[in-house]
């Protein structure tokens, strides 16, 4: 701990929304770590206190250059954070157990090995529940990784929805620790309309979300730049109502209700969300809105890098959450040893 802020690696970062949310929760990101070059760029101009290694962390050069930047061993780390690429775990997509991109949190285990943190977690998609590798749930293969690493593990989906981000994204979170402590999960926040005991606030909808921005110009340099459609296609979202799609394709061109959470936000060229009151694509903005990135949050590269990483990162509210979780779980191993 230095300042008093515990201290973060940052796995397969992205533009940095799990970072977002932690440094939200009072830590310090040391060291983050990323293969895609507009995503560092992004990440480095965010956060530009942080070291950030670009670089393919199956190369053991990099894990070893993650390894130095953290300062071998002089630095202590508390916390290793990150969603290993998930593709090969989706629901959406080819759920293919051989894909490479399945088999990244074996380097996520080696570096929570060299780097020995209190705590990890590790967030994927909920497609990795259902997923086997040589008849072997994906799952229990990832627990025993961590087991053999030292750790005990816990995992649940959780709904970024219901920590007051305006976007149902349900994600499996995986916490592991290496003390004798319970391992904690957040508190839902948020749910459906609220509780009668006022415990628990209404979801955050759309409209709260990005119904400021309505009639505002386009703006570059705050990523709120419009998607160019044919008119022919502006006719088709004219006649398309709320709540359904300009074309055939379920994940594609959703008009977004206005009154609850959007689904869940991906990068398809900006192409899944059609605004509620407005004929034309949600712009990466709103995306960033719905995502629960801060406004100051600027994001690099071109319009379809911005909706990719939009896409692949964890909602910054949700973050915020389970770094909440994480931060008591910490206290409760301070007061072990104090």
């Amino acid at each position: 701990m230095t300042n008093g802020k515990y201290r973060v690696l940052d796995l397969f970062s992205g533009c940095g929304g799990f970072s977002v949310g932690f440094i939200q929760a009072g830590f310090e990101i040391v060291v983050a770590n990323d293969i895609w070059k507009p995503a560092g760029e992004t990440y480095q101009l965010n956060h530009p206190s942080v070291k950030f290694a670009l670089g393919d962390i199956t190369q053991n050069v990099v894990k070893d250059e993650i390894e130095s930047l953290f300062g071998e061993g002089k630095l202590r780390c508390n916390v290793v954070i990150g969603g290993p690429p998930c593709q090969a775990y989706s629901l959406a997509g080819l759920r293919n157990p051989d894909d490479p991109r399945g088999k990244l949190f074996e380097d996520y285990v080696k570096l929570v090995r060299r780097l020995a943190p209190d705590i990890f977690v590790m967030e994927n998609v909920l497609g990795i529940l259902s997923m086997r590798h040589n008849k072997e749930l994906v799952t229990d293969l990832i627990l025993n990784r961590f087991r053999d690493a030292g750790y005990k593990v816990e995992f649940r989906p959780l709904d970024a929805a219901d920590y007051g981000v305006p976007q149902h994204r349900v994600r499996v979170i995986f916490i592991g620790t290496k003390h004798d402590i319970p391992i904690l999960f957040p508190d839902q926040t948020h749910c459906d309309g609220g509780s009668f005991d006022g415990v628990m606030r209404p979801y955050v909808t759309v409209k709260e979300a990005i119904g400021d921005i309505i009639g505002r110009p386009e703006n570059h340099e705050w990523n709120h730049l419009f998607t160019k459609h044919s008119k022919e296609f502006i006719d088709k979202i004219k006649a398309t109502p709320v709540g359904k799609n300009v074309t055939k394709y379920s994940e594609s061109f959703f008009r977004a209700p206005p009154n609850k959470p959007s689904k869940t936000a991906k990068g398809n060229h900006g192409s899944v969300f059609i605004h509620y009151a407005e004929d034309r694509s949600m712009t990466a903005r709103e995306f960033a809105r719905l995502q629960s990135f801060p406004d100051d949050f600027i994001f690099k590269g071109t319009k379809h890098d911005q909706f990719v990483m939009l896409g692949n990162a964890v909602p910054c509210g949700l973050a915020r959450a389970i770094a909440g979780a994480v931060k008591d779980m910490l206290n409760n191993i301070g007061e072990q040893h104090a």
